[in-house]
């Protein structure tokens, strides 16, 4: 079969797919639903244009028209315009439609933890096999202050920006070391700087945009070192960077030692030198990182039984085994995802045209491994929160089998234009992850997908559970306790013991009004040692609207055990002990909630009458006329103020 037809048919397969999911959008088809989530205007723009591209006339005319626009720029007599126009489309692109939703990874944990961030001695759980993440945060604490998730979340802008500038700057100096049409480097650059992986460096809270980059470098520049333009050394370095950015790059050690092996091979004075000197290398990065690579280390070690995916049994854990037809569903989505033509254009060419060219190409086969190992990577691994939600880890695995295919299409371009063919692929790719970043870029669109990514199918036990904390804890921060209390039902369905999440969910009655189901979910939360003091006062909060005093008492101290800075706790006790006319410890506790920051006017009130049954009726006059000033409108505050005032007057009178 034709090459050209191959491509064609599965560009229709691709698109005929698209139009399914907008009237079927579920989690089975995640990798590609994202037509759905539009308007009617942009889906009808899209679907023409998507047509269109299917038309050989029309195919040339966008290549004309794009030829004029190349000349008119290389007529400008300024070499780095075109890179510098790159640059300042991108940042338009950032700026406009940045990622407004974090939901689609660990975002929100991210941004609440690098608030908060102390890094001196270990890494934070988000870092633990990313020790060069960790270390370049550390730095850029020293400079600047991160002390809110505004400033965590302008952080990741500027870092996910800082990244695209070396992306861009890696694809402009690989493309300038071939020569081919203007039209054809434009089209091939489109496909790397438009796969969906893109969305990474546009806005995006997550750690894994240097991993991506880094990647990017090790395979042009081992690509570009087989063809003796750069040094080995070069990709090597860069090599263990991408380890230092994610352990899991170790993954690619094949095509590593394969660069390797191809530079020494036939010069056996150079083996002892370079396995020398790999090995002073390791030996130098793990003495100057041993701490923090050694943690990584451990922690992978630790983790090996949860992250590769079992074979036959899932024991309740993984989303399912290996070679389960929904693994499948899901991995070629993920494909779809990330390099949509990656795999059909590699597998076109070799099997249409392979036997045109040199299959021992050393470059062939440097991509073949690492793109094998990469997406071997992808298919043994289980990704806790599910593929539809871990598609930025994967992202970087997908980088060699973009490379593939643009060595191939290079192989058949020497032979035949391909301008035509590059123009369909480039344009359906470009749709595609526009419709991507769009959905993305729109909160509702953005948390309406998401929804539907709950398929127990495609979800284990775990990324059940991350996925309903992830939507409960949305919805309450956006004050929809409604949809807040579903999700977290939904968690306590699965895993009922949680001590946090039915803190959460006691929380979220409250704010209901729901003070049945709140007394019960925060006795269990007590019964599971929930970690949280707020637990043990809401607790006993609800003993003591049920008149049992004892154990309002029990919890309110169990509080004040845990944590001695409670204020409202103390103020709790302080209300307690006034009922049980206990004044004098009324008194002292109230004392100790304002010692601690509980400026509620409240308590001057209640300390007021706590002073006055105490006799003490100077004290209840200052603390009733303080409270007055925050409340003037209650009249019986007032009259005890100035019953008190006319009592030590005529006391006064009567001792004259």
């Amino acid at each position: 079969m034709n090459f050209s037809i191959f491509i064609k048919i599965f560009a229709a397969i691709f698109l005929a797919l698209q139009i399914i999911s907008i009237f079927f959008p579920s989690h089975i088809n995640w990798g590609f639903h994202f037509l759905a989530f539009q308007n009617d205007i942009f889906k009808i723009v899209y679907l023409l244009c998507a047509f269109s591209l299917f038309s050989d006339s029309i195919r040339e005319k966008i290549i004309k028209i794009l030829n004029n626009i190349i000349k008119k720029i290389k007529s400008i007599n300024f070499k780095a315009l075109t890179f510098l126009s790159v640059i300042f489309l991108f940042t338009i692109i950032s700026v406009i439609i940045p990622v407004k939703t974090h939901l689609l990874g660990d975002g929100a944990l991210l941004l609440r933890e690098l608030s908060n961030i102390w890094m001196m001695d270990e890494i934070p759980p988000a870092f633990n096999h990313q020790f060069f993440v960790a270390i370049i945060i550390n730095w850029v604490r020293e400079f600047i202050s991160i002390k809110s998730l505004e400033d965590a979340v302008l952080f990741y802008r500027y870092y996910d920006y800082v990244a695209l500038i070396i992306l861009i700057s890696l694809v402009f100096y690989f493309l300038k070391n071939y020569k081919f049409k203007s039209v054809e480097k434009f089209l091939i650059g489109m496909i790397i700087l438009c796969s969906a992986g893109v969305q990474l460096f546009i806005g995006y809270v997550e750690n894994y945009v240097f991993l991506y980059v880094s990647i990017t470098a090790f395979i042009i520049t081992g690509w570009l070192s087989l063809e003796n333009k750069i040094n080995i050394i070069i990709p090597v370095i860069i090599f263990f960077i991408a380890i230092g950015f994610h352990i899991s790059s170790i993954s690619f050690t094949p095509a590593m030692m394969f660069l390797i092996y191809q530079n020494i091979k036939g010069k056996k004075n150079l083996i002892g030198i370079t396995i020398g000197s790999l090995a002073l290398l390791v030996i130098i990065i793990i003495l100057f990182f041993r701490e923090k690579f050694a943690f990584a280390l451990n922690q992978a070690i630790l983790e090996s039984r949860w992250s590769l995916l079992p074979l036959s049994s899932t024991d309740n854990y993984f989303s399912y085994t290996m070679f389960s037809i929904f693994h499948i569903i899901d991995w070629l989505n993920a494909n779809l995802l990330l390099a949509p033509f990656g795999l059909v254009i590699s597998i076109a060419i070799i099997f249409t045209i392979g036997k045109t060219f040199n299959k021992r190409d050393s470059v062939f086969i440097f991509l073949i491994l690492a793109s094998v190992f990469g997406l071997l990577f992808t298919f043994v691994t289980h990704f806790a929160l599910g593929m539809a939600r871990d598609w930025d880890f994967m992202a970087s695995f997908f980088v060699p089998v973009i490379y593939l295919t643009i060595y191939l299409i290079l192989k058949v371009n020497q032979m035949y234009s391909l301008s035509n063919i590059l123009t369909l692929v480039t344009g359906m790719i470009f749709l595609h992850t526009s419709s991507w970043l769009l959905v993305n870029a729109d909160e509702q669109k953005a948390i309406k997908r998401i929804s539907l990514l709950s398929d127990e199918r495609l979800l284990g036990k775990i990324p059940q559970l991350s996925y309903c904390e992830t939507l409960g804890s949305y919805y309450y921060w956006k004050n929809d306790y409604i949809k807040a209390r579903e999700y977290f039902e939904r968690y306590i369905d699965i895993e009922s013991t949680n001590p946090r999440i039915l803190g959460n969910l006691a929380a979220i009655y409250t704010k209901l009004n729901d003070n049945e189901n709140t007394f019960k979910i925060l006795q269990k939360a007590a019964d599971a040692n929930s970690p949280n003091p707020g637990v043990y006062i809401n607790l006993g909060v609800e003993y003591s609207k049920r008149g049992d005093t004892s154990n309002a008492l029990k919890y309110y101290l169990k509080a004040i055990e845990m944590d001695s800075t409670r204020a409202k706790a103390y103020a709790n006790l302080g209300n307690l002990f006034l009922r049980q006319k206990k004044y004098e410890l009324a008194k002292e506790n109230y004392f100790k909630a304002l010692k601690f920051g509980l400026n509620d006017p409240i308590i001057y009130r209640e300390l007021g009458y706590a002073s006055y049954y105490l006799k003490e009726y100077t004290n209840a006059i200052k603390f009733f006329d303080h409270y007055l000033k925050f409340k003037p409108n209650d009249e019986n505050a007032k009259f005890m103020k100035e019953n008190l005032i006319l009592f030590l007057e005529y006391s006064k009178e009567g001792k004259n």
